[in-house]
């Protein structure tokens, strides 16, 4: 019983007499609420308007609590969780479609149920959605290329794109993401998020310069081999398309396209063709059979190597490829080498021509 009413002269607040000991305790519970309400994380009135003119938004909630679950609030000016109703953070990314009055709480599109294809609008805490956010709302064009990253919950920050030098963004601020610090910006890019086409994004991004020294490469090659959306075994398989922006490239194409940007903000051809199979070397995307491979490493006669469309799958490997007698061999069988692309010149750190 929520109504307000009178009782012999007594008011009852929240269907506790205020006169007794218990109405007392509600009525400073209330109370405690309300102010806390009033003090309620918001978010800066800057932000708070750009977010509003640019929205559908795709994104994926940061907590402050670090939960991977959130509640939302009953209504917007009813700013009390409703408990009945636990929205999971991790998998797809939501769509914000509103900003509250004051700043305080944001509106998304989130599955209608458990485990539902349906989706419904609720409105969320400040502190629910994004977290702990050191806001600074200022232009931005990034001098180097950006990987931009959804919030992936236990699996740590999903990569979801590749933003190119010099693209006019919103800088939000900066937050931080496992152990790491990202810069919240957000960006006209389509993006499909809670079953709608939204022509914005807010993402975390980080600088991703192409890679110019030995040591540059092994530790960019490192950060790729590690990355979630590139785990072995993900799903990669017919008309999958380049995370990173690679137009026209599907399956293992992708893959192989998507290492060559990720790498040396290069594509899937973009480096200096050559045809023996002996000449192949680390950073090279090679063509074979019909199908195309990235090489992260090659040491002696060994290739390390990284393909989409792989059983339909993402798939590494220290041991399936190799070059013999001037053959690209595969389980010991001639693979079918037809051509190949080098990156860059490991001796000197310089992109091939």
């Amino acid at each position: 019983m929520n109504k307000q009413c009178e009782d012999h002269g007594k008011k009852i607040v929240h269907g506790v007499a205020s006169s007794s000991p218990r109405g007392k305790l509600a009525a400073a519970l209330f109370a405690l609420f309300a102010a806390s309400a009033s003090h309620a994380a918001a978010l800066p009135e800057g932000v708070a308007k750009q977010l509003g003119e640019s929205l559908p938004a795709a994104f994926t909630p940061i907590p402050a609590s670090g939960s991977a679950k959130m509640f939302p609030v009953v209504s917007e000016k009813m700013q009390s969780y409703d408990r009945k109703y636990a929205i999971s953070i991790e998998g797809s990314p939501f769509a914000v479609t509103a900003v509250g009055e004051g700043g305080k709480v944001v509106e998304m599109l989130v599955p209608a149920g458990l485990h539902s294809k349906e989706f419904t609008k609720r409105w969320f805490k400040v502190d629910d959605v994004f977290g702990k956010v050191k806001w600074n709302l200022e232009p931005y064009e990034p001098a180097v290329p950006c990987l931009a990253y959804f919030n992936g919950g236990k699996t740590g920050e999903e990569l979801v794109a590749k933003i190119p030098k010099g693209t006019s963004c919103t800088s939000l601020g900066t937050v931080a993401l496992g152990k790491s610090k990202f810069r919240l910006v957000q960006l006209r890019q389509t993006f499909s998020a809670a079953g709608e086409e939204c022509p914005f994004m807010v993402v975390c991004v980080r600088e991703n310069p192409p890679v110019t020294t030995q040591s540059e490469y092994d530790a960019r090659a490192k950060q790729l081999m590690a990355e979630h959306a590139f785990r072995e075994g993900r799903p990669w398989g017919t008309m999958f398309p380049s995370l990173l922006g690679n137009t026209g490239c599907f399956e293992c194409a992708a893959m192989a396209a998507d290492f060559s940007t990720y790498m040396f903000d290069g594509g899937l051809q973009t480096g200096e063709r050559f045809d023996k199979a002996d000449d192949i070397r680390s950073g090279d995307v090679i063509y074979k059979a019909n199908h195309f491979f990235a090489v992260v490493y090659r040491k002696g006669a060994q290739l390390t190597t990284i393909e989409g469309n792989m059983n339909a799958s993402v798939s590494k490997s220290t041991t399936r490829y190799a070059v013999k007698d001037g053959k690209l061999l595969s389980g010991g069988k001639d693979a079918c080498f037809e051509y190949g692309y080098h990156n860059w010149t490991p001796a000197v750190g310089k992109r091939g021509k």
